[in-house]
């Protein structure tokens, strides 16, 4: 499915990538975590900001058939289920009108003031 996705951010071993980058994202010390910018936006790198893999790993879940799907969708549950637990909410994210995407957009990032919304 990887190799025939038209999306820029879906390349061959992107789901193995992101999933790796959320499971590095929760192996982090503390009990509240704060996603991080990636520092750079090609698409290997953006997925060091954990939303923008989580992003990526649904967008990858929407194109599988239903048996692969379901496993995915099991993966990913227990990913957003800790991103819910150990993320917090952003208290202005329902101010901004770009902010109404997914929930983990809307969490508070690590020194950003206002982070971006998905890439297109």
């Amino acid at each position: 499915m990887e190799c025939e996705s038209d999306l820029y951010e879906i390349f061959p071993g992107v789901t193995e990538a992101a999933m790796a980058r959320c499971c590095s994202f929760f192996r982090l010390p503390g009990r509240t975590l704060y996603p991080g910018l990636a520092d750079c936006p090609c698409r290997g790198c953006s997925l060091d900001d954990v939303t923008h893999a989580r992003d990526v790993l649904g967008d990858i879940l929407a194109a599988l058939a239903p048996r692969p799907q379901a496993e995915l969708g099991r993966h990913i549950a227990r990913i957003d289920a800790q991103l819910l637990r150990r993320t917090l909410p952003d208290p202005r994210a329902a101010g901004h009108p770009w902010r109404r995407e997914a929930w983990w957009r809307m969490r508070l990032y690590d020194g950003v003031a206002d982070p971006p919304r998905r890439l297109p």
